[in-house]
């Protein structure tokens, strides 16, 4: 189509070959326009227009990336104004003196998709004795707080949650919805980058390279229980510190192992997995890196920075033990499950399919094959069949 109409009269003969279709001009057979207007042999412009092809499938790509990066925020678990994305809930406790919030069973089971380890419980609710291995200062705002997850599996967790975005990318055949569900894996994986989430170790680099990203090593993984929200939101949108620079540094990483599987091509888990893990050792355990002598400690908890009771801190003061915490979670997954059954067809869309941790001695980075996507995942990939937002099927197989 030039652009022209033959609605009154024939069309210009500037515009080249062309017919009257419709009242509209269009280029004859064997002759095309791009930009111009004007038909021209398509053996003279087909560079042109394979150029302009590229250019228009780049930007719905990036524009279906930016999609899926905003959509965990923009999706928030139902409820009324309180349990929206505002955060409103926590802040009106927050202005009233609270500092330790209650988190929905939705928002406990979305954690993982935004880098967040799930809530600590109070002591009296553990029936075991658990591990006093947190944080022992007097200055802690909540002393009797312990987490249900450790490090390692709150590791395990967020990479496992974006190894299933990852191959739901690779092997989708629509291209759009595929980079939709890379966004996805973008906005968990730069989650992990804000100081508002997890805490890593400091650093006076300015300019993202591979020695100064993966030095930044987690070293406390922060839960929406204890946080100021306002302090939150302000370190969300910090987009020049070396955070932010070494998380789109990871993010271009992913991005060309996505284009390499989506070149050759994936239709199985096992191809799919290999490719995970190339992820996991090139790109997600090195950006999550965390050192052996925190690996094994309570995740969760917000220091003086972004606490709650700021200025004062509130850390776990310790572990549950595995017994309470498995407990505790099921609890929450049934819970969870009732609420999803009660829901409308819309509400649902917005609510998890089901809640589960890691266990305890399990670590993806250690062992990869943890992370492996089962062949239901890559099956409802491939075949349309996912539902339309980011949250993962729960699938057991």
């Amino acid at each position: 189509d030039t652009g022209g109409t033959c609605r009154f009269w024939g069309c210009d003969s500037s515009r080249g070959p062309t017919s009257c279709t419709n009242r509209r001009c269009i280029c004859q057979a064997g002759y095309a326009t791009i930009r111009d207007g004007k038909c021209r042999p398509i053996s003279e412009i087909a560079g042109e227009i394979a150029e302009a092809a590229l250019a228009e499938a780049a930007w719905q790509v990036r524009f279906m990336m930016s999609v899926g990066a905003r959509e965990p925020d923009e999706l928030a678990c139902p409820g009324g104004w309180f349990e929206r994305g505002t955060m409103s809930y926590a802040n009106l406790k927050l202005a009233l003196g609270y500092s330790h919030f209650n988190v929905s069973l939705c928002r406990t089971a979305v954690q993982a998709y935004h880098g967040s380890p799930p809530p600590l419980v109070p002591r009296e609710d553990l029936r075991h004795q658990p591990l006093d291995n947190g944080y022992e200062g007097v200055d802690n705002a909540i002393p009797n707080l312990y987490a249900v997850v450790s490090n390692r599996q709150w590791r395990t967790h967020v990479l496992r949650t974006m190894a299933v975005e990852f191959v739901y990318s690779i092997v989708m055949p629509d291209l759009s919805e595929a980079a939709k569900r890379l966004g996805n894996l973008f906005h968990t994986l730069s989650d992990t980058f804000s100081g508002s989430h997890v805490q890593r170790t400091v650093s006076d680099e300015d300019t993202a390279s591979w020695l100064a990203c993966t030095g930044l090593a987690v070293t406390l993984t922060m839960g929406m229980d204890t946080t100021n929200f306002v302090a939150h939101a302000m370190a969300d949108m910090a987009s020049s510190d070396i955070l932010f620079k070494c998380s789109q540094f990871f993010e271009e990483k992913v991005l060309r192992l996505w284009a390499k599987a989506r070149m050759e091509g994936v239709a199985t888990a096992q191809a799919a997995n290999q490719h995970v893990d190339s992820l996991l050792s090139q790109v997600l355990c090195p950006a999550l890196r965390i050192s052996a002598e925190v690996l094994d400690l309570p995740a969760g908890g917000t220091p003086p920075k972004y606490s709650a009771s700021k200025p004062r801190p509130s850390y776990p003061r310790g572990l549950a033990d595995e017994r309470d915490a498995n407990r505790i979670v099921g609890g929450w997954a049934a819970g969870l499950a009732a609420q999803r059954r009660a829901a409308s067809a819309s509400e649902q869309r917005g609510i998890p399919q089901g809640f589960a941790v890691p266990p305890r001695g399990v670590d993806a980075c250690a062992t990869p094959s943890v992370a492996h996507v089962a062949e239901g995942h890559v099956r409802l990939a491939r075949e349309g069949a996912l539902p339309p937002q980011y949250l993962q099927p729960f699938l057991r197989e």
